[in-house]
């Protein structure tokens, strides 16, 4: 399965839909206010990953969503660095693990970005009854990843890698065929566009929204 990774509350973070109807879903942080939008995208089809961030606020706003395709990262790398990563010890993920009990749906432990398996392993032993491990993956080639998700798949049998962008010389296709060939291991691509983050956006952009 194909997902985009997108930010709504931004204004270059929003794909057209003929361009996101090339996806299987999106993925996005989760806000109170992105309900209806949440709400209208499951009922084109979509699937749609959330991630409960730090800048989500309160756990309690969230428990009344629900729908099939409708699933939780919860957290976003705590054994990661840097501004971007929300880093917590294992102790004070398992507060968090605990307090987001009541969300309806699968939940995820948040995207590993550290690729230090074992480090992973202190965060899924707090968190009983995930679904899954979403790890985050970048500087890799398409093999590289899928040895990665192998390891990762050590702690947990499902792994969803949650973010991924090509190295030179592949393309997301390239990837997204790899984890197909791998067990059909789900991808979301970061990020629609480089106005949501420099560098990172969707190659050939104006190609494929020219084509859509």
């Amino acid at each position: 399965m194909r997902l985009l990774c997108i930010d709504p509350n931004h204004t270059g973070g929003n794909p057209p839909i003929e361009l996101a109807a090339r996806f299987n879903g999106l993925r996005f942080v989760a806000f109170p206010h992105l309900w209806p939008l949440v709400q209208i995208l499951l009922s084109w089809g979509w699937h749609v990953q959330l991630v409960l961030a730090r800048e989500s606020g309160p756990v309690g706003q969230y428990i009344t969503w629900q729908h099939e395709r409708l699933t939780w990262v919860i957290g976003n790398e705590p054994d990661g660095e840097g501004p971007s990563s929300w880093i917590m010890s294992p102790a004070e993920y398992a507060e968090l693990w605990q307090a987001s009990s009541a969300l309806q749906g699968d939940r995820y432990v948040a995207g590993m970005s550290s690729g230090d398996v074992n480090r992973a392993a202190a965060y899924v032993n707090v968190a009983a009854g995930c679904a899954g491990i979403v790890a985050h993956l970048y500087t890799l080639t398409p093999a590289q990843a899928i040895v990665k998700v192998q390891d990762y798949q050590q702690l947990h049998p499902s792994v969803w890698v949650g973010e991924f962008h090509e190295v030179d010389g592949f393309t997301p296709d390239d990837y997204w065929a790899a984890f197909a060939s791998a067990g059909g291991i789900y991808g979301n691509y970061f990020c629609y566009s480089d106005l949501q983050v420099p560098n990172f956006g969707l190659p050939l952009l104006t190609e494929l929204q020219a084509a859509a």
